[in-house]
């Protein structure tokens, strides 16, 4: 399965960098889950759970946040983070 780059970023610095094959997070008109060749996408985010998976569906990276912005472009995602909770991964 294809994955896509991936880049979680705070006011501290980069939280996780590397490839994920699907990215689920509450956006602010609902949760939402994409995956890899994604058109381009841009939404806010609300507080609630962002996880990046691997290709078997297992948890790559996962963080509780408040607030911040997701986008897709060129097979890449980037999450803007700016409150966070409890980190693991």
């Amino acid at each position: 399965m294809p994955s896509m780059a991936c880049k979680v970023v705070a006011p501290t610095g980069v939280l996780f960098e590397g490839e994920a094959a699907q990215v689920k997070g509450p956006g602010w008109e609902g949760g939402f889950g994409l995956g890899p060749r994604h058109a381009p996408y841009l939404v806010a985010l609300r507080e609630g759970s962002l996880s990046l998976e691997d290709e078997s569906g297992g948890e790559l990276f996962h963080l509780e946040v408040g607030s911040g912005y997701l986008l897709v472009a060129r097979d890449e995602v980037t999450v803007l983070v700016e409150k966070i909770g409890a980190a693991a991964g």
